[in-house]
Protein backbone atom coordinates (compact mmCIF):
# COMPACT_ATOMS: atom_id res chain seq x y z
CA UNK A 1 0.00 0.00 0.00
CA UNK A 2 1.33 3.31 -0.88
CA UNK A 3 1.32 6.26 1.24
CA UNK A 4 0.49 9.42 0.21
CA UNK A 5 2.93 11.99 -0.56
CA UNK A 6 1.64 14.89 1.38
CA UNK A 7 0.88 12.10 4.10
CA UNK A 8 4.92 11.46 4.20
CA UNK A 9 6.41 15.11 4.00
CA UNK A 10 4.34 15.61 7.31
CA UNK A 11 5.39 12.64 8.85
CA UNK A 12 9.26 13.66 7.87
CA UNK A 13 8.81 17.56 9.07
CA UNK A 14 7.17 15.60 12.37
CA UNK A 15 10.67 13.44 12.51
CA UNK A 16 12.62 16.63 11.96
CA UNK A 17 11.46 18.38 14.48
CA UNK A 18 11.84 15.77 16.86
CA UNK A 19 15.43 14.67 15.90
CA UNK A 20 16.66 18.66 16.47
CA UNK A 21 16.62 20.66 19.53
CA UNK A 22 17.24 24.01 20.23
CA UNK A 23 15.26 27.20 20.25
CA UNK A 24 14.94 29.98 17.72
CA UNK A 25 17.85 32.17 19.26
CA UNK A 26 20.74 29.13 19.60
CA UNK A 27 21.76 26.86 16.13
CA UNK A 28 20.08 23.77 17.10
CA UNK A 29 21.40 20.10 17.38
CA UNK A 30 21.07 16.74 16.53
CA UNK A 31 19.06 14.89 19.46
CA UNK A 32 19.94 11.61 17.49
CA UNK A 33 22.67 10.31 15.12
CA UNK A 34 21.81 10.10 11.38
CA UNK A 35 23.25 6.49 11.31
CA UNK A 36 20.64 5.71 14.18
CA UNK A 37 17.73 7.43 12.24
CA UNK A 38 18.44 5.06 8.80
CA UNK A 39 18.72 1.62 10.84
CA UNK A 40 15.98 -1.00 9.80
CA UNK A 41 13.25 -0.92 12.22
CA UNK A 42 14.44 -3.87 13.45
CA UNK A 43 18.04 -2.80 14.93
CA UNK A 44 16.53 0.64 16.10
CA UNK A 45 12.60 1.15 16.46
CA UNK A 46 13.03 1.16 20.01
CA UNK A 47 10.20 3.76 20.79
CA UNK A 48 7.14 2.32 18.63
CA UNK A 49 7.90 -1.31 20.17
CA UNK A 50 7.09 0.14 23.56
CA UNK A 51 4.40 1.57 22.44
CA UNK A 52 1.10 -0.58 22.22
CA UNK A 53 -2.85 -0.15 22.42
CA UNK A 54 -5.14 -1.17 25.31
CA UNK A 55 -8.43 -2.14 24.18
CA UNK A 56 -11.58 -0.23 25.42
CA UNK A 57 -15.05 -0.30 23.32
CA UNK A 58 -12.31 -0.87 20.36
CA UNK A 59 -13.37 2.28 18.17
CA UNK A 60 -10.59 4.00 17.79
CA UNK A 61 -8.67 0.53 17.08
CA UNK A 62 -8.08 -1.38 13.52
CA UNK A 63 -9.50 -4.62 14.03
CA UNK A 64 -6.93 -5.61 10.84
CA UNK A 65 -4.22 -3.02 10.50
CA UNK A 66 -3.02 -2.63 14.29
CA UNK A 67 -1.76 -5.53 16.37
CA UNK A 68 -3.99 -4.71 19.62
CA UNK A 69 -4.30 -8.60 19.82
CA UNK A 70 -1.00 -9.45 20.54
CA UNK A 71 2.60 -8.73 18.53
CA UNK A 72 1.07 -9.36 15.30
CA UNK A 73 -1.16 -7.88 13.18
CA UNK A 74 -4.63 -10.26 12.13
CA UNK A 75 -4.28 -9.50 8.72
CA UNK A 76 -0.95 -10.88 8.67
CA UNK A 77 -2.03 -13.68 11.19
CA UNK A 78 -5.34 -14.43 9.29
CA UNK A 79 -4.42 -13.53 5.40
CA UNK A 80 -6.77 -15.37 4.12
CA UNK A 81 -9.48 -14.57 6.51
CA UNK A 82 -8.86 -11.06 5.87
CA UNK A 83 -8.97 -11.33 2.07
CA UNK A 84 -12.20 -12.65 2.44
CA UNK A 85 -13.39 -9.99 5.35
CA UNK A 86 -16.63 -7.62 4.45
CA UNK A 87 -14.96 -6.01 6.96
CA UNK A 88 -11.79 -5.14 5.87
CA UNK A 89 -11.33 -1.06 7.18
CA UNK A 90 -13.63 -1.83 10.45
CA UNK A 91 -12.34 -0.68 14.19
CA UNK A 92 -12.75 -2.85 16.70
CA UNK A 93 -15.68 -2.15 18.19
CA UNK A 94 -17.60 -2.36 14.88
CA UNK A 95 -16.78 -6.21 14.63
CA UNK A 96 -19.65 -7.18 17.02
CA UNK A 97 -22.32 -6.30 19.56
CA UNK A 98 -23.86 -6.17 22.77
CA UNK A 99 -25.96 -9.07 23.58
CA UNK A 100 -27.85 -9.02 26.96
CA UNK A 101 -24.70 -7.27 28.31
CA UNK A 102 -22.43 -9.48 26.76
CA UNK A 103 -19.82 -8.74 23.84
CA UNK A 104 -20.65 -10.90 20.68
CA UNK A 105 -18.10 -11.06 17.92
CA UNK A 106 -20.27 -11.00 14.65
CA UNK A 107 -17.64 -11.12 11.56
CA UNK A 108 -19.15 -11.32 7.87
CA UNK A 109 -17.45 -12.86 5.41
CA UNK A 110 -17.82 -12.25 1.36
CA UNK A 111 -18.31 -15.84 1.05
CA UNK A 112 -19.10 -18.87 2.90
CA UNK A 113 -16.09 -20.62 4.36
CA UNK A 114 -14.49 -23.42 3.44
CA UNK A 115 -13.90 -26.20 5.79
CA UNK A 116 -10.34 -25.37 5.93
CA UNK A 117 -11.18 -21.15 6.50
CA UNK A 118 -13.18 -22.30 9.10
CA UNK A 119 -10.43 -23.96 11.05
CA UNK A 120 -8.44 -20.51 10.72
CA UNK A 121 -11.70 -18.59 11.71
CA UNK A 122 -12.24 -21.08 15.21
CA UNK A 123 -8.19 -19.92 15.81
CA UNK A 124 -9.21 -16.18 15.34
CA UNK A 125 -11.99 -16.32 17.56
CA UNK A 126 -9.91 -18.31 20.31
CA UNK A 127 -7.87 -15.33 20.22
CA UNK A 128 -10.74 -13.35 19.92
CA UNK A 129 -12.35 -14.27 22.97
CA UNK A 130 -9.66 -13.10 25.41
CA UNK A 131 -10.19 -9.90 24.36
CA UNK A 132 -13.04 -8.10 27.10
CA UNK A 133 -14.66 -5.21 24.96
CA UNK A 134 -15.75 -2.62 27.53
CA UNK A 135 -17.20 1.09 27.31
CA UNK A 136 -13.80 2.78 28.35
CA UNK A 137 -12.12 4.59 25.44
CA UNK A 138 -8.96 2.87 23.77
CA UNK A 139 -5.57 4.11 25.00
CA UNK A 140 -2.38 4.07 23.63
CA UNK A 141 0.24 2.47 26.85
CA UNK A 142 4.02 2.48 27.53
CA UNK A 143 4.87 -1.50 27.77
CA UNK A 144 7.95 -0.42 29.49
CA UNK A 145 5.65 0.43 32.33
CA UNK A 146 3.01 -1.18 34.49
CA UNK A 147 1.19 1.28 35.08
CA UNK A 148 1.00 2.31 31.44
CA UNK A 149 2.09 5.18 31.86
CA UNK A 150 5.04 6.82 29.51
CA UNK A 151 8.40 8.70 31.29
CA UNK A 152 10.75 9.75 29.86
CA UNK A 153 12.96 8.09 32.59
CA UNK A 154 12.05 5.10 31.85
CA UNK A 155 12.48 5.76 28.53
CA UNK A 156 16.19 7.33 28.47
CA UNK A 157 17.17 3.81 30.50
CA UNK A 158 15.29 1.92 27.48
CA UNK A 159 17.13 3.60 24.91
CA UNK A 160 20.42 3.10 26.79
CA UNK A 161 19.76 -0.30 27.17
CA UNK A 162 19.12 -1.13 23.63
CA UNK A 163 22.27 0.60 22.56
CA UNK A 164 24.35 -1.93 24.81
CA UNK A 165 25.45 0.64 27.20
CA UNK A 166 25.47 -0.97 30.82
CA UNK A 167 23.51 0.97 33.70
CA UNK A 168 23.82 -0.43 37.10
CA UNK A 169 20.58 0.62 37.59
CA UNK A 170 17.45 2.91 37.40
CA UNK A 171 17.93 4.12 40.77
CA UNK A 172 21.37 4.79 39.88
CA UNK A 173 20.90 6.09 36.16
CA UNK A 174 18.70 8.82 38.57
CA UNK A 175 20.94 9.97 40.71
CA UNK A 176 23.18 10.65 38.25
CA UNK A 177 20.85 12.37 35.90
CA UNK A 178 19.38 14.73 38.93
CA UNK A 179 22.81 15.94 39.46
CA UNK A 180 23.71 16.59 35.88
CA UNK A 181 20.11 18.45 35.29
CA UNK A 182 20.45 20.50 38.23
CA UNK A 183 24.20 21.13 37.29
CA UNK A 184 25.14 24.68 36.63
CA UNK A 185 26.50 24.41 33.95
CA UNK A 186 25.45 26.14 30.63
CA UNK A 187 23.07 23.43 28.83
CA UNK A 188 25.86 23.35 25.52
CA UNK A 189 27.63 21.60 28.49
CA UNK A 190 25.16 19.64 29.74
CA UNK A 191 24.23 18.21 26.64
CA UNK A 192 27.45 16.16 26.50
CA UNK A 193 27.67 14.97 30.42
Amino acid sequence: MKIPVKVWKNIVKLQRRLLWGGSKKESKISWVSWANVCKPKAAGDWFSEGVGKKVGNGLLTSFWFEPWSGGTLLREQYSRLFQVSQQRDSKVGEMGNWVNGEWKWDLLWRKELFVWEEDLLENLMGTLNVFHISNAQDLWVWKHDATGIFSFKLAYYVLVSNLGVRVASLAVTDQVLARVWKSWAPSKVIVFS
